[in-house]
């Protein structure tokens, strides 16, 4: 009898283990298209979803010719957890979106994909595609333009992208949409806007964009045709000799075929568009000859540097013990493209290595401005080293087919003899030398240095770094730590209440963020949902509503608030506008912006 009973309550704990372990659902693999019809030049998108897989492979992007696949960015993913009669259910889906460009009219089929899920292999539905050609005729244009028909490996090119659009006239009506109507008609999703992207996206996060100005061109039948012309630049940096490779852009705009009376609840008369049409135009860049650079009279220290430039220098302390780290900052200006500019090779300039130790490893600069400037540790060797000796930079100059070589001025330095043990310059745990300036050494905030000319020259350079510390060997008085402690505090309890204060107030108006989250849920284009959280963010952070990425960025690191996934959502929308190779679909951009106010509030 025991037995059985025994028996009976092992049955019932599996039962009732069974009823409440998560759910385990199968892997699937599922595809669909967004449309079997599609216009040139205008990308149809093949969503393949992999539904409940703990391991995948992503899928592999067919070639058809004719047509251009491309994955958009990294795949969405949707969770969903359901609880029923206590049996709980975990359901993940992952939607990678393959944008399928045709580049000719014709009927094309879309191959199955195999995609591996959970060690299976799955084969995804076949698609067939038609294409037709839409008509641009003399509706847009674009080309690129460069202000040069060669140049040297190094030189930066320009480049300028001219879109022209023709303004839309309802001649009925005698309206005319302007130069801002007409660029909306842009397509920023379906157009690829290769090398002028980042040029883009920089001034959309500045809430920026191209205007355009009337131009008039005569066609080829001796017709005045009047345009919106939008000039886009950027430039290109070659470092190969030859041809240059720019790429083609294509654009595509949503053309109007009409526009149409609507009436508002209170029976006022507004204007939409009746219908559109896509248009497509594509350029690509003049044939350009990169030219190398020349090997005859290039001088040793030459490390690749192209344009016309300047060289200083600046040391401190000037007083050290032989053995002792002097920093040696290097400022290099210029005409050619700072952020590509080489460090001067210390390690191979005998006359500086006889008297001081280098480092050999490259080093890094910091570009301002026109400038960048390179910082490293040098140690005399010997009580001989009197100066830090000139140091040279050679550059080719494209405008006169030559190599220059211009030299900073000396340093006069003073080099005592080493001590066996030094209290005063112990290196602190944080790595700062607490000694360096002990002996109450010169502290010069001077570069001194040459221009191309030989004329020595004399720049005030305040923002380097100078290590200093406190070196009296006295303990602080309890008293004064005291006082320095409640001037501390006092401003840090005074700042933390007018905080809390305007969170209060600005959570007033919309508690939690639940007005924004039920907007957001509603939402139907990319734009609107980023104008929703900036518009969010810049309430509970203190800032006017039109503020932007970057000023709501700045401001959380400000208070102290972790920016980074706001940061990467606002750029995945505003580099989303502009290069489709990175644009996600709307709903995982909608559960993003969701996650992004919930951290906001949380971290609040």
């Amino acid at each position: 009898m025991k037995m059985k009973q025994s028996k009976l309550y092992v049955l019932l704990a599996v039962l009732i283990g069974a009823a409440f372990a998560p759910g385990v659902l199968a892997a699937q693999v599922d595809a669909r298209l967004s449309s079997t019809q599609a216009y040139v030049g205008v990308p149809v998108v093949l969503y393949v979803t992999i539904a409940n897989a703990a391991d995948h492979e992503p899928p592999q992007l067919p070639q058809v010719a004719g047509l251009d696949f491309a994955l958009a960015g990294t795949p969405s993913i949707q969770s969903q957890t359901t609880i029923i009669n206590g049996r709980t259910t975990h359901n993940e889906t992952l939607t990678y979106a393959i944008r399928v460009t045709p580049r000719q009219a014709g009927q094309y089929v879309i191959p199955a994909l195999t995609v591996t899920a959970d060690g299976k292999a799955f084969t995804t539905p076949a698609y067939t595609l038609t294409a037709v050609a839409s008509e641009t005729g003399d509706l847009l244009f674009t080309e690129i333009e460069g202000l040069s028909d060669a140049i040297y490996v190094g030189e930066p090119l320009p480049l300028t992208l001219r879109v022209g659009i023709r303004p839309f006239v309802d001649e009925a009506r005698e309206i005319e949409l302007d130069e801002a109507q007409m660029w909306s008609r842009i397509s920023q999703d379906h157009s690829d806007w290769g090398i002028f992207t980042d040029t883009l996206v920089a001034m959309a996060q500045q809430g920026q964009r191209p205007s355009g100005r009337v131009e008039t061109r005569v066609d080829d039948h001796g017709e005045t045709l009047t345009y919106y012309v939008y000039e886009i630049s950027a430039s290109a940096y070659p470092n190969n000799a030859g041809t240059a490779e720019i790429g083609t852009v294509h654009v595509v705009a949503a053309y109007p075929t009409g526009l149409e009376e609507t009436r508002d609840f209170f029976g006022r008369v507004g204007l939409r568009l009746a219908g559109v049409r896509p248009i497509t135009a594509s350029a690509g860049a003049p044939d350009i000859a990169i030219r190398p650079i020349p090997t005859e009279g290039r001088p040793d220290d030459f490390r690749g540097a192209v344009g016309r430039y300047t060289i200083e220098t600046r040391a401190e302390p000037r007083e050290v013990d032989a053995g002792d780290p002097v920093t040696l900052a290097i400022r290099v200006r210029g005409n050619g493209p700072t952020h590509l500019l080489p460090a001067p090779p210390l390690a191979d300039l005998p006359r500086l290595t006889d008297d001081f130790v280098v480092p050999d490893e490259p080093l890094a600069g910091v570009v301002q401005g026109d400038a960048k400037v390179f910082t490293t540790k040098i140690r005399p060797k010997t009580t001989d080293a009197a100066a830090i000796p000139a140091i040279s930079y050679s550059f080719f100059d494209p405008d006169s087919e030559r190599f220059e070589t211009v030299m900073s001025q000396p340093i006069a330095i003073e080099v005592r003899e080493g001590k066996r043990l030094d209290l005063s310059r112990i290196v602190s745990a944080n790595g700062v030398d607490i000694g360096s300036n002990a002996a109450g050494g010169e502290r010069s905030s001077s570069f001194t240095g040459s221009d191309d000319t030989g004329q020595a020259a004399h720049v005030f350079f305040a923002n380097m770094p100078i290590d200093s510390a406190n070196l009296s060997g006295n303990a602080p008085r309890s008293n004064g730590f005291v006082i320095v402690l409640a001037l501390l505090v006092a401003p840090l309890f005074f700042t933390g209440a007018v905080l809390v204060r305007h969170m209060r107030e600005s959570t007033v108006s919309d508690p939690g963020g639940k007005h924004t989250l039920k907007q957001i849920a509603s939402i139907q284009t990319l734009d609107e949902l980023a104008q929703t959280v900036r518009t969010f963010a810049s309430q509970r952070l203190g800032l006017p509503g039109g503020a932007t990425h970057q000023e709501i960025v700045d401001r959380m690191r400000e208070q102290g608030i972790d920016a980074r996934t706001l940061d990467r959502w606002l750029t995945t929308c505003e580099t989303a506008r502009y290069a489709p190779g990175l644009a996600h679909e709307m709903e995982s951009m909608r559960v993003e912006a969701t996650r992004c106010i919930r951290d906001l509030e949380a971290q609040r």
